[in-house]
Formats: structure tokens, sequence, C-alpha cells
């Protein structure tokens, strides 16, 4: 049976993408990662997507490759926006935020990233009304559908997180079935879904079954922990997650795509270089664990 690619983790929390960037300092950090014994990562690109010159954008590939480490999965910024427009509702785009997401695709492409995450959107902050779903619906699945060939020409398959409610308003895919209905409107070639195990779990769903409603169309994991009522980011299984369970569901469904965490971010730079090491080991071996039950 084929083998799941990684573990990953989101390297958010130890490499600063903060002007100005220095190739020999973000191998430093990177190098921190790996020798947590992780040779895949989960990139964010942030900064970097805002100009066209490509001199950080190569030094923080460089270090990725200094270090020994592949770039397996994205974390899209947050673009955009959802507003009232009389009955309906529309999307705005800044044409700053429009350069930087046509950027995106060719900055995957040359770090080789075969899945990009992106958020669905939804009109926020407010507890929108049934009679805007459908709206809801037509808005992303055209806002997606126009990612299709910059995607396409770059290698990257796009997958839309199940989300979470985590404040007075309503979040668009947060149903399972909402996230179902967006995702049969889009290419099954190019698009996905990336099962947040944190997001489903506050919203009252288990990530095993997540899995299992999602397994025809998975493509990527969040994977984190909580006490099923805070998005906290923990890294397993320092929740309530049954993480077993979990991973018999990703044997079922066949996945073998990325296993790859998303935890903490910036909480672990405020630690020492020796601590960040025994995070992302325990990380590691956690990691391992599971996938040798999903592997087996």
């Amino acid at each position: 049976m084929a083998k799941l690619i990684g573990p990953a983790i989101n390297i958010d929390g130890t490499i600063r993408l903060e002007a100005p960037l220095d190739e020999r300092e973000l191998t430093r950090q990177a190098m921190i990662v790996r020798a947590g014994g992780f040779e895949c990562v989960d990139v964010s690109l942030g900064n970097l997507l805002y100009d066209d010159d490509l001199t950080w954008f190569n030094a923080f590939h460089a270090a990725l490759k200094n270090a020994g480490l592949r770039a397996v999965q994205c974390h899209a910024p947050v673009w955009g926006q959802i507003v009232r427009t009389g009955g309906g509702i529309d999307y705005r785009l800044s044409e700053r935020d429009a350069a930087a997401q046509a950027r995106l695709f060719d900055r995957l492409g040359r770090l080789g990233v075969p899945v990009v995450i992106f958020h669905p959107h939804t009109l926020y902050p407010e507890k929108w009304p049934d009679e805007l779903l459908e709206a809801h619906h037509e808005l992303n699945a055209s806002v997606f559908a126009a990612m299709s060939e910059p995607a396409r020409e770059n290698g990257v398959k796009i997958a839309i997180e199940t989300m979470a409610t985590l404040g007075d308003y309503r979040a668009y895919c947060a149903d399972f079935a909402e996230l179902r209905a967006l995702i049969e409107r889009l290419d099954p070639a190019l698009f996905g879904v990336c099962v947040d195990t944190g997001h489903v779990f506050i919203e009252g769903h288990t990530p095993d079954a997540a899995v299992r409603a999602f397994a025809d169309r998975l493509l990527a994991f969040h994977i984190q922990d909580n006490d099923g009522k805070v998005d906290q980011h923990n890294l397993p299984p320092f929740g309530a997650i049954d993480w077993n369970a979990f991973a018999d569901a990703v044997r079922e469904s066949g996945f073998r795509g990325s296993f790859t965490y998303e935890v903490m971010g910036g909480k672990v730079r405020a630690l020492s270089d020796a601590l960040q090491t025994a995070y992302y080991t325990f990380a590691r071996c956690f990691a391992g664990e599971l996938m040798a039950r999903i592997e087996q």
C-alpha cells in the first residue's frame, strides 16, 4: 500500500517571513524544524506575494533546500470580502490582493507545492439568513472556478477548508452540507476538501466523521487538537479528539496525501532553539505513530 506524505508541519511557528529576509538566518530557523525530524512542511507565503521581485522568495526557497525541507502544502492568505448589496451579496477584492493572489500560483509552482488551502468566503460578521445560502454557493463557486487555470498551469490543487463559527456570526462551510454543495460545483480534478480536525470538533463533529463525509474529495488536513469548545490549535494529543478513531477513518478512506499539522504558530517562536527542537521532535514522533496505524 502507498504511504502518506510527511508528516508535515506549519513552519510559521519558527520561520519569520519578515523584511529584510536573509538566507543564512532563514536557513538557521529552518534547520530547527529539520532537527526535530521533519522533512516536509506547510508554508504560508504571506508578505512574499506582494512584490514581483523574487529576491526574498528565492532566499526563502534556498533556506528550505539548505535545511533539507520540502514544501508539500500551503495555506493561502484570506483575501477579499463578501459585502451586502441590496438584497444580495458581492465579492470585493482589492487590486493589490488580486495581484498577490495571481502570484501565489506561480510561487507554488516554483516551490513544487501540490496543494493550497483556501478558506471559503462568508458574509462577516453576520448571522446571515438561509435566504443568502444559495448566493454564498454561487459566489464562492465563481471565485474559486476563476483560479482553475493558474492552478492547473502550475500543477496545484485547491482544498477548501472545513470552517467553524468562532464568534457571533455564521461561518459558511462550517456545515458539511454547505461545503459539499460548494465542491460539487467545482472540477473534482482540481478542487477538494481540507479537513481541519479542530474546526470540525468544535462544530460538534468528530474528525473521523469528517474524513468519512468527504473521503471522495479529500485533499488535505489541518491536524490540530482542542477541548471541543475553543479553536486552540494544540499539538495532538493535548485535547479531547480521539486520534485512533481518526487514523482508522483515514486508513479506510485510502487518503495518501500529506499528513500535515496546523498548530501553535507564533507561540513557538518565543521558545529557545532547544525547546523548539524538542517541540518538533515530539510532534514528529506522535505523527509517526498515527501514520503507522494508518498505513498498517
